[in-house]
């Protein structure tokens, strides 16, 4: 059994969890084996303990100096952020969060306990893999989970042999993602953010740009130790001698050398010279991509919809590739000029600086106030300026301004008989309901219908939303509804949601064309994170006091008068997400929802038509059969 000087001791409870043993050590945190006491299941909690800035007095994490205070600080608010976006993932090669514990003085993950041995256990039992098919049957799960994480802003920074779990059935699963080592860049501790033989060249640089290149190096290194059962020589000393044997030119008759020449791509020392992203290394390989599963992004301990990005077209056929003496290997295909950053990771960065900002501002309120009466002092001088004359440029258009909270909300147009209001969606026939569907309306239904329907965990009254209704239910909600009434009721469109939404025009002809298309729109405006009050979204977010579901319309309308057009629950719409017609779009974000790319507008889930989650639910639109008001 590991023990570790800084370790809470045995018996330790946090919430529901009593602390067993000290399952493994790090420089930045300690992972328990932990007994969650509720449901008698095994756990592991990774504690963030970085032991170069804070030691323990009894139960309670302190920074070892004063001076370390704002490291400490900034470390756990970035935990907190990573470790929100990580909860989410629901993959089979990506290990499971279920809750984020803030308690004596710092932060914990609990974490599911998985029971196997680590890739490097197994390799230092069978020396190496003995082919293809066994090295891709590694390979292929970790380029799937990596490749959901990098869509999410997010990298690992370690992989290696020891951070792969392989559960009983060989399947592996990416461990200890290392978030406190990505929070602690620039400080004294960077110099240990490298795994000799598995980092690469941009790790051992103070400045080296970073991106999905550096763990696919990682990754390709972790191929060659398992191929060879040598792992490759040390990155920063490959600069001035390469004495790297490329794994083409080698003897290995159980790989082919297509498969060989994808594992030297990843290994080029040169950043630029390595595969851009995950879909391009795949491509390399000749496999084709199968349907990602991004889970949502949540603080909460809850089963996520599965959701799907395009798949790139097939890789190209193989292409025969004369074996020459020199150092640089034949290439799989073109690398990319340049690794710049992505979209995505970009919205990303600007999140994290914004996020970063905002926990500023409110540890120093004092320097916040005096750099506000600066930063206007500048702009009203700058305004009393005289400009110079500038010769006129072209007429830009006027952009789209998003429908953001208002108190005023428009005056519902028309109520049903069970007290569902509805207003006109604009340009538009139509009536949207202004909220989603209460469980006091979905419960009249289902007693009159005596349809089957579990109720959540948590406690609910009956203004919240119902939760737990697949897309089938809330057909069936909307043809009840229908023939009570004599009415058309149905569920929102994909497009007639964005226009409740206040979307500008979006590019693509489905669901998952449009998704994500609009980057800088949220329901509450244009910045990151939300302001107070801006919706229901995950606790971490500190926006609201509802842990769950909150009643509907509590938070202000929109300016086309919706409630809870982001945050509190996810919302069917009557689409198909993409062509294949097997899932529906989920729209709207919900109380779990705790990052950038999850709380836009413009983002879209999708999930089966049949299953139903505690934080789903719907909303009606009411058709009209003539031009009249109801």
């Amino acid at each position: 059994m590991q023990t570790h000087r800084l370790a809470l001791p045995t018996g330790h409870r946090l919430e529901n969890y009593e602390l067993s043993r000290v399952l493994g050590k790090g420089g930045f945190g300690i992972t328990y084996l932990g007994i969650d006491r509720s449901l008698g299941r095994k756990v592991a909690v990774k504690e963030l303990m970085p032991d170069t800035i804070v030691t323990r007095e009894g139960t309670l994490v302190l920074p070892q100096s004063e001076s370390l205070a704002p490291n400490w600080s900034w470390a756990k608010d970035r935990f907190l952020e990573e470790a929100c976006m990580l909860a989410g993932f629901q993959h089979p090669s990506i290990v499971n969060v279920h809750q984020i514990i803030e308690a004596n003085g710092t932060v914990y993950m609990v974490m599911d306990y998985i029971e196997g041995e680590s890739y490097d256990t197994r390799l230092r039992r069978i020396g190496k893999e003995p082919d293809e098919q066994s090295m891709r049957s590694i390979l292929e799960p970790l380029l799937a989970g990596l490749e959901e994480v990098h869509a999410n802003g997010l990298l690992h920074r370690d992989i290696k042999p020891d951070n792969i779990l392989l559960r009983r059935d060989v399947e592996p699963i990416l461990l200890d993602f290392g978030s406190a080592r990505k929070l602690l860049e620039g400080t004294a501790v960077m110099t240990s953010i490298v795994t000799h033989g598995y980092s690469p060249i941009e790790q051992y640089q103070i400045k080296g740009k970073q991106g999905p290149w550096t763990d696919i190096y990682a990754l390709g290194a972790v191929a060659v130790r398992a191929m060879t059962s040598q792992k490759p020589p040390v990155s920063a000393d490959r600069i001035s001698e390469d004495d790297f044997e490329w794994l083409s030119y080698r003897d290995l008759p159980n790989f082919s050398p297509r498969f060989l020449r994808a594992i030297d791509w990843a290994l080029r020392v040169n950043p630029k010279e390595r595969p851009n992203n995950i879909a391009e290394w795949r491509s390399s390989f000749g496999w084709r991509s199968q349907p990602k599963s991004l889970a949502s992004h949540t603080a909460q301990t809850t089963q996520a919809p599965p959701t799907a990005r395009p798949e790139p077209a097939p890789s190209p056929d193989e292409t025969v590739v004369q074996k020459i003496p020199t150092k640089s290997p034949p290439n799989p295909s073109r690398p990319p000029d340049h690794p710049d950053i992505t979209g995505a990771q970009l919205a990303a960065n600007l999140g994290r600086f914004a996020s970063r900002l905002h926990a500023w501002m409110r540890r120093h309120p004092v320097a916040a106030a005096s750099m506000a009466v600066l930063l206007a002092g500048i702009w009203f001088a700058s305004r009393s300026a005289k400009a110079p004359q500038s010769p006129p440029g072209p007429e830009i258009p006027n952009r789209p301004v998003p429908a953001t909270i208002t108190l005023a909300p428009v005056k519902p147009q028309f109520t049903n008989t069970l007290g569902m209001p509805f207003v006109r969606l604009p340009g538009s026939k139509t009536f949207l309901c202004v909220w989603a569907t209460r469980r006091q309306d979905y419960e009249t239904f289902t007693k009159e219908t005596h349809r089957a329907w579990i109720k959540p965990s948590f406690q609910q009254g009956p203004d919240h939303p119902a939760v737990n209704v697949s897309w089938d239910d809330a057909k069936a909600f909307c043809e009840w509804l229908s023939r009570k009434e004599k009415r058309d009721y149905r569920l929102p469109t994909d497009a007639e949601w964005s226009l409740a939404a206040g979307l500008p025009p979006e590019p693509g002809s489905t669901p998952m064309e449009k998704d994500g298309q609009i980057k800088d729109v949220y329901p509450w405006g244009q910045l990151w994170p939300p302001p107070a009050n801006s919706g229901n979204y995950a606790t971490s977010l500190h926006v609201d006091d509802y842990e769950k579901t909150s009643p509907v319309g509590v938070f202000g309308a929109n300016r086309n008068g919706y409630y809870d057009m982001g945050g509190n629950v996810w919302q069917w719409c009557e689409d198909w997400y993409d062509t294949r017609g097997k899932n529906r779009v989920l729209r709207g974000g919900a109380w779990n929802s705790c990052v950038p790319e999850i709380t836009r507008s413009s983002f879209r889930y999708y999930a089966n038509p049949a299953a139903g989650y505690d934080y789903v639910g719907f909303r009606c639109v009411l058709e009209m059969r003539t031009n009249a008001v109801p």
